[in-house]
């Protein structure tokens, strides 16, 4: 469970009474483990926000998200199997160069429209 500041602060002052962390999680409405984790950090670190650099490190770096672009906006329509292809990075998903275009340029990706086949009448009429 994620904690609000509101949260932290409560669980920081009924801790201060002298109350089990299974007091404490009923009081504030989240799990015992949630307390016991949050308490442990609290004291180590004295403080109440996550620390910078706790969680996946990023599949892409500063350079490859560039060649992303780039391939991006030379060919608007090209495909994320185009785009590895092109940046010759072959370990990474469609996902993440979808995410690295939003995350950078706020490039969308689109889909085409499906168009009905054109009829006999359609086709007479063009030529």
């Amino acid at each position: 469970m994620v904690l609000n500041d509101i949260s932290k602060g409560r669980i920081i002052e009924i801790s201060s009474f002298g109350m089990t962390h299974r007091d404490i999680a009923r009081k504030v409405g989240c799990g015992k483990s949630t307390v016991t984790d949050f308490l442990k950090k609290y004291k180590e670190t004295g403080e109440t926000v996550h620390q910078s650099g706790s969680g996946r490190k990023r599949k892409t770096t500063k350079r490859e998200d560039r060649r992303i672009v780039q391939a991006a906006l030379k060919n608007r329509r090209i495909s994320t199997d185009g785009i590895k292809a092109e940046t010759g990075n072959t370990n990474i998903s469609g996902k993440t160069i979808i995410r690295c275009l939003h995350e950078c340029k706020n490039l969308d990706s689109h889909w085409a429209i499906k168009k009905p086949l054109l009829s006999k009448i359609n086709i007479a009429r063009r030529f």
